[in-house]
């Protein structure tokens, strides 16, 4: 059974999010950074054509908005890099212990 402590369906990531103002006007939206927890039960996915954090956060927790534990635990920056999300990679799905 996955350990999901203190989340819930549909989470955002940005839910404790904060907003950084620049000097020179500009915006950005930041997140505390969830701890992962890494375990011998966690899965390998090896990624085929296709296929998104967002798609395998469902298939293996069940909630597209757990993508962001993929990303965090594979060091991934930016999902939508297709560099960094070429075919034939292989994943870590962390399985257990996820927590923010």
């Amino acid at each position: 059974m996955i350990n999901f402590r203190n989340n819930m369906a549909g989470r955002s990531p940005y839910t404790n999010g904060f907003v950084i103002k620049y000097p020179d006007g500009d915006l950005s939206m930041e997140r505390p950074i969830p701890v992962v927890l890494y375990s011998n039960s966690d899965k390998i996915h090896t990624l085929k054509d296709g296929e998104t954090l967002q798609g395998l956060a469902y298939k293996y927790y069940g909630d597209s908005g757990f993508w962001y534990f993929i990303a965090e635990a594979n060091r991934i920056m930016n999902p939508f890099n297709d560099s960094e999300l070429p075919v034939g990679k292989q994943l870590i799905i962390p399985l257990y212990g996820l927590k923010e």
